[in-house]
């Protein structure tokens, strides 16, 4: 039973990490002036058409995801290390209990890169699950306002 929350105070922090960058982002990027459109949570612009909004909403959640990628990268390592602890248990493997100390043991023994070991394809992942789920959303917030 204890192996089902494997990492589990580890994911909390990572996902805490990615979801304020991210949505924080997306708040500020929504209300800039971005491709020549000011947003602004919605489709403020008729003229530019439901297809470019969503265009640019995927493109702005791409982004956004990526970025909060930044944030999140170290805490998905120390994660799948604690994991990988929880498995090998009689390996002789070292500081399995705190994510402090398993972030802290990767950066003496690897270095900074050690942290962000994986994250080309997390980023991708990560921003093109940030750009189609924003996407989607506001897609069907205004489908929903449009037929009400």
């Amino acid at each position: 039973v204890l192996a089902l929350s494997a990492g589990f105070y580890a994911t909390c922090w990572r996902n805490c990490a990615w979801n304020s960058v991210y949505f924080a982002s997306m708040h500020v990027l929504r209300g800039a002036r971005i491709f020549g459109v000011r947003g602004g949570g919605g489709n403020d612009n008729p003229s530019d058409g439901l297809f470019l909004e969503t265009l640019r909403t995927a493109i702005l959640g791409f982004a956004a995801g990526v970025f909060a990628t930044c944030f999140n990268a170290p805490f998905d390592v120390a994660k799948s290390r604690l994991q990988a602890a929880r498995q090998s248990v009689g390996d002789g493997v070292k500081d399995r209990v705190s994510l402090r100390t398993q972030l802290r043991t990767i950066y003496a023994e690897e270095g900074f890169p050690g942290l962000y070991a994986g994250f080309t394809p997390k980023a991708m992942r990560m921003g093109l699950g940030g750009a189609v789920g924003i996407a989607a959303f506001e897609l069907t917030m205004t489908m929903l306002h449009t037929y009400q």
